[in-house]
């Protein structure tokens, strides 16, 4: 028996859920941060800066492995 077992339906959609809960809240509070920084005149926020390049990568990704699988489906 290995010490990672496989996981199950109800496993990997508690995880899927899980995670995007986690990270809304991540881009909500960078989004968030991001505002107070620009409020307060900071012209170089890290958190704009973070929002901008997770919210980017998650387009591109998305479409990336979106194209791939239609794809695969073709042939």
């Amino acid at each position: 028996m290995g010490f990672f077992r496989q996981e199950d339906e109800l496993e990997k959609y508690i995880a899927l859920k899980s995670l995007k809960i986690s990270y809304w809240f991540t881009v909500s509070f960078l989004l968030i941060w991001a505002i107070i920084d620009l409020v307060k005149g900071n012209r170089h926020s890290v958190a704009l800066a973070l929002f901008c390049i997770q919210n980017s990568l998650l387009l591109f990704f998305e479409r990336y492995y979106k194209r791939k699988l239609c794809e695969g489906n073709e042939e």
